[in-house]
Parts: structure tokens; C-alpha cells; sequence
């Protein structure tokens, strides 16, 4: 028997339906590179506030187009189509090749039809008992990125502010085990991690670049402001997180840049900076909340 029309979605060869993909299309394939990771622990087990750890990482970031349309259906808007990558991510250490994070996700199209502005979700799960929905917008601009520093300084939780008292940030001293792995990385730059990033365009000629920015806040502060909503997401939580670290909310932004060299083919790299902001109590200030930025940035090329 014979599907009918109505009732078939099957997947079309990719070079015919790359435009359903939008912006995300250059995603699709492998990426490999190098980073770093910056995260802030509760120390309990070393009877400390916090323990600073940062990582440099090897990472492999790989994605596989859904050929096949997805159909959402609407009851007070028109019906909207959605294509979309399904992606997994594995960090490990650069030096002891330990696995420090696994993701596996989705990245979706879901412009609606005639719209001009192009809107992307991002939705992901990461064993530490973690699942995200973030949303944003695409765009390409000419030449390279514009890559502005990113504050690991940590806040205050009830009043925002950030915290530079002695013995916070940067953690006094820097040493083992408040610091771990000690010492830090020679080449990371703690003042501004995107730092990494401009490093790695050094040198470089970038025709063009597509933007990818993805936030769970309901009104990211830094999207362009002609870009329409809605915005926003969340971040669901086991109890053991909730309670110990929580992940309340999520910044991601990712550049794939066009690189052309003088001295042979053009080649794609992908850059990214993330923010994920964690609370925990300070069992040493009387369990005051403390908000610590976990940051990732990472330069890989599609291989």
C-alpha cells in the first residue's frame, strides 16, 4: 500500500531542503578543537566555600540534520513546519583526556513561514541531571565576530551585585585545593575568558560570519533589538542540583565563521561562549545564596 501525500514526511536529500534548515544549516557534520572550562564547585569536601576549577579541553561537536519535516499544528496561529540537528558534545581534559561533559540535543528552525527574522531554539540534556530549553535568533554579518569579555566575577543572589570581597574572587590565595587543577592554565585569562577566543582569530581573514545567540531569559539583554520574540526558556533540575548548585538560567552565543586564507581553501571554524549561572549557599557567610558563573568557550573547525 501506498502512503498518501497527506500523511507522508519522508526525508528529502539535503542539498534540496538546506534552506528549511536557515542559519543552522553550516552546522551540520563534526567540529574538533580546543577551549576551556571555568566552573566554581561547592567545596564541601575540602571544608571550603567554593573550589575555582578550569580545564583546558579537547572537544568533538557533531551534528545530524532531521531530513524529515516537523509538523507542529496550530489552533490560534497557522500551522508551523520545523527543521531542525540533532547534536552531541564530548569535552574531555586536554591533559589527562578525562571526560569532563556529554551533551546531546537538538538545535530547531522554527521561523515561521515569511518571516524575516529567523528564530532558533536550542534543547539539551546533560547527565548531571540537567534539561534546557533556550531560544534566540540567527543572523549573518559581514567579516568576523564581535566578541565582547565575559565576567566570571561572582554575585551576590538577593542584590545582584558582584562579590570582589577578599578571599571570593579571584580566590586568595590561588592555590590547591581552592584551586583545582593548580596552578591554572598559563594561556587562560580568568579576568575575561572570551579572551581565548580573540586569541584564536589572530591572524585571520573572516568573510562573514553567522551569529547564533540562545538564552533562557525571558529578555536577553544583548539580541539585536529589530529581531521580534518571543524569547526565553528554562532550566529543570534534579532535586540533588536544585538544592547543592542550582542552574537557573543559560547565555549561549556561537559564531561559524568562513575563514579564508591567503594560502589555500576557505575553511569553517566555530566559536562559542556560554554562561550558565549556578546558586549555591555559602556555608562560611551564614549560607548566603551565591551566584557563580560556569563558563565554556571553545574554537573548533569542521573536519
Amino acid at each position: 500500500m501506498t502512503a498518501k501525500n497527506h500523511a507522508l514526511r519522508a526525508g528529502a536529500p539535503q542539498d534540496k531542503q538546506a534552506h528549511h534548515f536557515g542559519l543552522l544549516s553550516e552546522l551540520a557534520g563534526t567540529w574538533v578543537g580546543r577551549g576551556f572550562n571555568l566552573i566554581s564547585k561547592p567545596g564541601l569536601a575540602v571544608d571550603k566555600p567554593f573550589v575555582l576549577q578550569v580545564n583546558s579541553t579537547v572537544e568533538t561537536l557533531t551534528f545530524d540534520p532531521i531530513n524529515a519535516p516537523i509538523p507542529n499544528r496550530g489552533s490560534v496561529e497557522p500551522d508551523l513546519t520545523i527543521f531542525g540537528l540533532g547534536y552531541e558534545q564530548r569535552v574531555t581534559d586536554a591533559n589527562t583526556s578525562g571526560l569532563l561533559h556529554t551533551e546531546r540535543g537538538m538545535w530547531i528552525n522554527v521561523t515561521p513561514d515569511g518571516s524575516d527574522a529567523q528564530r532558533i531554539t536550542r534543547l539539551s540534556t546533560i547527565p548531571h541531571g540537567d534539561s534546557l530549553l533556550a531560544q534566540g535568533s540567527a543572523l549573518r554579518a559581514p567579516g568576523g565576530p564581535l566578541i565582547a569579555p565575559i565576567s566570571a566575577v561572582p554575585l551576590d543572589a538577593h542584590s545582584g551585585q558582584p562579590l570582589k570581597r577578599q578571599g571570593y574572587f579571584p580566590p586568595d590565595p590561588l592555590a590547591f585545593p581552592q584551586v583545582n587543577p593548580f596552578p591554572l592554565p598559563s594561556d587562560f585569562d580568568l579576568s575575561n575568558p572570551n579572551a581565548a577566543l580573540d586569541k584564536a582569530l589572530q591572524g585571520q581573514d573572516i568573510t562573514h560570519t553567522v551569529v547564533l545567540e540562545v538564552s533562557t531569559d525571558a529578555e536577553p539583554k544583548t539580541f539585536p533589538p529589530d529581531l521580534p520574540g518571543p524569547y526565553g526558556g528554562g532550566i529543570l533540575n534534579i532535586p540533588f542540583v536544585t538544592r547543592n548548585a542550582n542552574a537557573t538560567s543559560l547565555q549561549a552565543k556561537f559564531w561559524i565563521e568562513t575563514v579564508t586564507p591567503k594560502d589555500g581553501p576557505a575553511f569553517l571554524q566555530l566559536q562559542y561562549s556560554q554562561r550558565v549561572m549556578l546558586v549555591f549557599p555559602d556555608k562560611a557567610k551564614g549560607g548566603t545564596l551565591i551566584i557563580w558563573p560556569h563558563i565554556s568557550v571553545a574554537t573548533l573547525v569542521k573536519v
